[in-house]
Parts: C-alpha cells; sequence; structure tokens
C-alpha cells in the first residue's frame, strides 16, 4: 500500500502546484465619497503578503496574482488613514478576466473620528460685554482685548477700543469704513479699511490709531505668515488662481528661497479647461492678455470666468510655526510636511480630517493657540463648531471640545482657551465676546 502511495504522490502534487492562474490586478482606489485616493496605500496578497505594490497618485495599482482557488484568495488594501479592506478573488472574476487582467474600482472608506466630545451644561464666561456697543472683530493683547466695535452698524461707524474683562479703558472712532483686524507676525494689530490701513499704538491705558502706508502694509506685512531664526515666511497666493508657492527669505537678504507649492490639481484642470469651451471673442481677448502680460490664455480666462463658479475654491494649505519647526498643511497631498530652519523636508505625515463630511463636517481655518503653538482643526456638527487638537506627530486628532453656543464667530484660541463673538438669536442683546476653556480636566466626555 505505501509503495502505491508513493506512485501516486507524483500526480497530485504537480496537479496542485500548476493549478494555480495567474492574472493581473489593475485597481483604482476611490474614497467614500468618490473621490480617487492620491495617497500612497498598500495592496497585497492575503495568502502571500511579502507580495504587495502601492497605489499610484492617480489611485491606480497593479499587482501580479496567483490565483489558486481556495478560500484564502484576495487582497489587502492598507493605508493609514482609510480603515483596512479585504477583497474576496472569486472563480467568476477570473473567468471574467479580460487577456488575464481583472479590473477592480475599490471604494475605502476613511477611519472614522468620531468619538467622545467633551460638552459644558453651564453657559460660559463673558469676556467682554457692553448694553450699548456690540463687537465686530476683537484680538487678544497681552491681558487686554482690541475690540472693533460698533453701536448701531458698522456701515455707520466703527470704534476702536482697548478693554479688559471689567471695562473700556479707551476708545476713539476709525476714520473711514472698518472691516476688520489684522495681528501680524509681530503681534501688532491693524484695523482695515476699505481705503486706508491703521496702525493700532497700545499703551498701558490708552490706544491710538496711525495711518499706515496701504502698499507697503499688503506688500510687506500682509503676506508674511511668520519668522523663525533669521528668515521671515510669506506666500504668493492669489484668490483668483487655484494654486501658490511658499517662500522664504533673510532679513538681510533681498532673494527668495521658494520651498513648497501648493496646488488644487482637480480645480485647476477644470480652471484651464475653461478656455477650451469659450467662444472665438473670448478666445482672442485671452490671447491678447498673454501677449500683453506673459500670462497664460488659459489662466486669463480661468480668472474671468471659472472663479466666479459654485466649484472654485481658493486654495487652503496653512503655514505654522511650531518647536522651531515650519509646519505646511497641504490638503491636496493630504500631509503635514514638516520643514527645518534650512528648508529641508525632515518629515511628513499622513493627515485626512479634512475629508470628513459627517457625521462631522470640516472647516477651515486650522487655529493655531496664541501661547502654546498647538494646532487645532475646526468642525461643525448641528450648528456647533467642534474643535480637535492635531497630533503633528501622527496626524490623528484628539478627542473633540464642543463650543456651547451654536454659531459662533471669529474663534481665536490662546493658553488652552477659546474666545469667541456671540450673540443670542433673535435677542436684544449686542454681540459679547465669550471664553471656554477646552482643557478636558473634571469635565466628563459624552457621546451622541
Amino acid at each position: 500500500m505505501f509503495r502505491n502511495l508513493i506512485w501516486i504522490i507524483p500526480f497530485i502534487l504537480p496537479f496542485q502546484l500548476f493549478s494555480q492562474t495567474h492574472i493581473i490586478i489593475k485597481g483604482k482606489l476611490k474614497d467614500e465619497v468618490g473621490d480617487v485616493i492620491r495617497t500612497n496605500v498598500r495592496i497585497s496578497q492575503i495568502k502571500s503578503p511579502q507580495f504587495f505594490t502601492h497605489s499610484e497618485n492617480s489611485g491606480t495599482f497593479i499587482l501580479p496574482y496567483d490565483y489558486a482557488g481556495d478560500e484564502n484568495d484576495g487582497i489587502l488594501i492598507h493605508s493609514t488613514w482609510f480603515q483596512d479592506k479585504r477583497i474576496k478573488i472569486t472563480k467568476r472574476q477570473v473567468k471574467r478576466t479580460i487577456e488575464d487582467t481583472l479590473y477592480l474600482t475599490i471604494q475605502l472608506p476613511y477611519i472614522t473620528l468620531e468619538g467622545p466630545v467633551i460638552k459644558r451644561e453651564k453657559a460660559p464666561d463673558i469676556v467682554f460685554g457692553d448694553p450699548v456697543l456690540g463687537v465686530h472683530d476683537f484680538e487678544l493683547h497681552q491681558d487686554k482685548l482690541v475690540l472693533l466695535t460698533f453701536e448701531k452698524s458698522m456701515r455707520k461707524g466703527a470704534e476702536i477700543a482697548l478693554a479688559n474683562e471689567k471695562e473700556i479703558i479707551s476708545r476713539l472712532p476709525v476714520p473711514g469704513t472698518a472691516v476688520k483686524l489684522f495681528k501680524d507676525y509681530l503681534d501688532r494689530i491693524f484695523v482695515i479699511c476699505k481705503e486706508q490701513v491703521f496702525e493700532c499704538s497700545i499703551g498701558k491705558d490708552n490706544i491710538v490709531l496711525n495711518m499706515v502706508d496701504r502698499e507697503v502694509f499688503y506688500e510687506r506685512i500682509w503676506l508674511v505668515i511668520d519668522t523663525l531664526s533669521n528668515q521671515f515666511y510669506y506666500s504668493n497666493i492669489n484668490e483668483l488662481y487655484p494654486a501658490f508657492e511658499y517662500f522664504t527669505q533673510k532679513f538681510t537678504d533681498t532673494l527668495s528661497n521658494r520651498f513648497h507649492h501648493v496646488e488644487n490639481e482637480l480645480i485647476m484642470d477644470l480652471y484651464r479647461a475653461e478656455y477650451k469651451y469659450a467662444s472665438g471673442q473670448e478666445k482672442l481677448w485671452a490671447v491678447r492678455k498673454e501677449m500683453a502680460t506673459g500670462i497664460d490664455k488659459e489662466i486669463w480666462m480661468g480668472a474671468k470666468y471659472f472663479t466666479n463658479s459654485i466649484y472654485y475654491k481658493v486654495p487652503y494649505a496653512p503655514l505654522f510655526i511650531q518647536n522651531n519647526q515650519v509646519l505646511i498643511f497641504d490638503h491636496y497631498q493630504d500631509y503635514l510636511f514638516k520643514y527645518d530652519v534650512n528648508n529641508q523636508v525632515i518629515d511628513s505625515v499622513p493627515i485626512y480630517y479634512h475629508k470628513l463630511t459627517r457625521p462631522v463636517r470640516w472647516e477651515q481655518p486650522l487655529i493655531a493657540d496664541e501661547i502654546t503653538e498647538e494646532v487645532y482643526s475646526l468642525f461643525m456638527k448641528q450648528g456647533h463648531f467642534q474643535l480637535k487638537k492635531i497630533n503633528t506627530e501622527t496626524g490623528f486628532t484628539s478627542t473633540a471640545f464642543q463650543v456651547y453656543y451654536k454659531f459662533v464667530e471669529a474663534i481665536k484660541i490662546a493658553n488652552g482657551f477659546v474666545y469667541y463673538i456671540y450673540r443670542p438669536y433673535e435677542s436684544a442683546q449686542e454681540r459679547f465676546i465669550y471664553r471656554e476653556s477646552i482643557k478636558t480636566q473634571n469635565v466628563d466626555p459624552v457621546t451622541d
């Protein structure tokens, strides 16, 4: 009997070894809302994980695969910011291959960020409130507040005021039509008006407005984001163009260095395609503009028409300085890039919070704590803003802190407290400034 078994084995083994079917799997990865996944995703065979590939920027991948017809046939898709997914490869799929190639379109769900939410039962503290003056905008200055206020409306005249938590210390009218306040990289505060710009000179118990050259302000102050070591950082962002660059320049030099490019590729394709569908007369206009300025005719056409479309969005990839590093949250490459003082990339961390649309929706802007430099992401749920601190080492967000009131405005964070403007709906109360502690000590998290 043993001799017969030995005789049979040579016939069985070759059949098992050569019964595998060799195919090519070509796939395309999309997220849960149907957008192409442009970040790096690993795809491997379940039974042989050493055979793997990574997806391209286009969301596509190619994986050679040996189909054996057993229960372990399939592929595993793994990513830091998407849930792992197993795709079973069946005999029916293999029979339907085209030239030994199996085509798949795969949707991946994001890792769920929804978890404990910190809520407070008691109404927050009022930092500033006045029965007559409403607050249009504010900035924090040491232990005081700089307020842009109005009595009836901003159109009928605004005032600049210096205040503490008890009272207004100094106030004076703003010449011109005030729009908002602006704090620069040196913590100087400016009042921006439609036609003029004023710098706030702040003393111990008074505030004075000094007019500054408007062109100098927008060319040398407005665009500068922050400083590090002996250089400052700025961008050439233009609201009419879906891409921009970040630059750095030394204090003692006139030459600038471009070190990071930001581009919304999908919007850029639509932006430039506007020229293709324009009339002959419009194309002639764009060509003449190109000849006169050197700026591409497609850009002229996109800026004129596509920027008025509901599909156009100004690119958003903010820069922050934290722990002597430059952080750029590039929401189009889905990475947080870290640069050193020599403008070299020292790390890149995957981010995905900006992909969320439910049950919370990501909102702009990211907000940095003015004291601790920690960066928070802003989300909206049923009218309430939620703040989640971003871990810059992992890209993950922390437990959410939900702001007490709905639809608050002008959110700022300093030393673990969130400040904002709010006026109760259908109330005679003017717009007050409120403050809440984001710290989670002694606060019980609740979930919906």
